[in-house]
């Protein structure tokens, strides 16, 4: 009879000390390196299990995030620049809004977050860089529908 006891001992120990779905990160896609091999750009869905939003990190550092509650996910997975000072990818949150998002990761401006929100009914499932500072977005790799530009200089 001890044994029998013990495992229900056990099982409500272990439901006691069970971590909350509230604090859930998981990841969301493969992580990307960057071209040089190291550092690494992964998306994680953090919050609720179905409620949650997908956010950016970068080396494990939280690097973006839409404001809480807005269930942003993420449309198209992370690319990095050439370089690999930049990571770029488009959101999209609960009201079908789309962002196009460059998070510049090193240099001068670093660490910056730059967005552009798409035009309604933009698809962006795909980012290219076009250049060291231009990045496109639409429903192919290289069929941009929207293309944007930015300058990084430290102020």
């Amino acid at each position: 009879m001890r044994a029998p006891l013990l495992a229900v001992l056990t099982g409500l120990l272990l439901l006691l000390v069970a971590p909350s779905p509230v604090a859930a990160e998981v990841p969301v896609g493969p992580s990307t390196l960057s071209p040089d091999g190291r550092r690494v750009a992964e998306v994680r869905r953090r919050g609720e299990p179905g409620e949650g939003d997908d956010a950016l990190y970068v080396d494990g550092k939280l690097r973006w995030s839409l404001a809480p509650f807005r269930r942003a996910r993420v449309e198209a997975l992370p690319v990095w620049s050439k370089s690999g000072d930049a990571v770029a990818f488009v959101a999209r949150d609960a009201a079908g809004v789309g962002t196009l998002v460059v998070t510049l990761v090193t240099g001068a401006a670093a660490p910056t977050t730059l967005t552009w929100r798409l035009p309604a009914g933009t698809i962006g499932r795909s980012v290219s860089w076009l250049g060291p500072t231009r990045v496109a977005a639409g429903p192919r790799e290289l069929e941009p529908r929207v293309i944007a530009s930015f300058s990084a200089t430290a102020e």
